[in-house]
């Protein structure tokens, strides 16, 4: 429906969906066709300076169910509020995204570190693309001090998303139709190490070349 609705040629796609008889491999190679078709249109149709929100690429980007879901690597701790966390251990939580245009994004997510140490860094939100991956630290705990009473649970960690803190930003590009996303500390600097985050989003600047022009003005 997505590609019709793009004036995209998808018809022989759509006899596959519909023969009861097609194969598995027949429908899988229909679906990556519709995808890659999708893809390419929005690279050349997509105005930077109108952003378009691709969060529905991401499975589960707020855990609204309180279950990883969607995501790979080192299973968080999840309670009854919509965040995920990890506590005194090393963690690598991610997801990779596929079949989505080439070109320019940027990742929001909200998030905190408790180092166990103060003022030491090593938790980073990232995003890979091949070989390539940007990476930044994740907000320390004391870093909205000034507009909150500090988190200490997951709880008042909820409160604090709600109220629009501890917002982190990444902007990366796509050159092969995938990249993943995610959240780790590498090494801990002790007992009571704590990272906390939730509600990924992605937003799309297009493929062209006054994609990063218009990001950046």
């Amino acid at each position: 429906a997505e590609a019709e609705a793009k004036g995209l040629d998808v018809a022989a796609q759509k006899n596959v969906f519909n023969n009861d008889k097609a194969t598995a491999e027949e429908v899988a190679a229909a679906i990556d066709f519709v995808n890659q078709a999708i893809s390419k249109y929005e690279e050349n149709s997509v105005d930077p300076y109108n952003p378009v929100d691709k969060t529905g690429v991401i499975t589960n980007p707020s855990y609204d169910a309180n279950t990883n879901d969607g995501w790979s690597g080192t299973t968080p701790g999840f309670q009854s509020y919509t965040d995920a966390e990890h506590y005194n251990k090393t963690f690598d939580s991610w997801q990779m995204l596929e079949n989505i245009p080439n070109g320019l994004y940027k990742m929001t997510v909200q998030g905190f570190y408790r180092p166990a140490t103060s003022g030491a860094t090593g938790a980073v939100f990232y995003a890979a693309n091949g070989t390539d991956s940007l990476t930044v630290n994740v907000p320390d705990l004391n870093s909205e001090v000034a507009n909150i009473s500090l988190p200490n649970n997951m709880q008042s960690a909820e409160e604090a998303f709600v109220a629009g803190l501890y917002v982190t930003e990444l902007v990366f590009t796509v050159t092969d139709n995938k990249a993943r996303i995610g959240v780790t500390l590498p090494a801990t600097t002790g007992s009571t190490d704590w990272v906390i985050w939730d509600n990924w989003q992605l937003t799309y600047y297009g493929n062209k070349e006054t994609s990063y022009d218009a990001f950046v003005k």
